[in-house]
């Protein structure tokens, strides 16, 4: 039988969940609930606006780049683990990689 470390974890988990366990309790000892997540943080430069006299092409510096990276994190709210990866994409590669690490920590 499988118990979850939950109060009232009948309450808490979705349908799908709890027929997921019913029909799998053979397959599993424990199950881990984790929320995850993945963001871009990066440089967006904007092109700006200047005032200058008509016909007169305005001169000011300014960068046109787009950088940025991806943190994909993921947190168990029931034992309080976590794991937080700094990726340099968001697809289907990196997202693999960090199930892969996710899936290290607790197999």
């Amino acid at each position: 039988m499988i118990s979850l470390s939950i109060a009232s974890s009948s309450y808490f988990l979705p349908s799908t969940i709890k027929e997921h366990i019913k029909n799998n309790n053979h397959k599993y000892k424990t199950f881990i609930l984790h929320f995850q997540d993945e963001s871009r943080f990066g440089l967006f430069t904007r092109v700006g606006r200047k005032l200058t006299a008509k016909g007169v092409q305005p001169i000011c510096p300014y960068q046109h780049k787009f950088e940025n990276t991806y943190l994909f994190g993921a947190f168990s709210p029931v034992t309080g683990e976590r794991l937080l990866l700094e990726l340099p994409y968001c697809n289907t590669d990196m997202f693999e990689y960090f199930l892969g690490e996710l899936s290290k920590q607790k197999p």
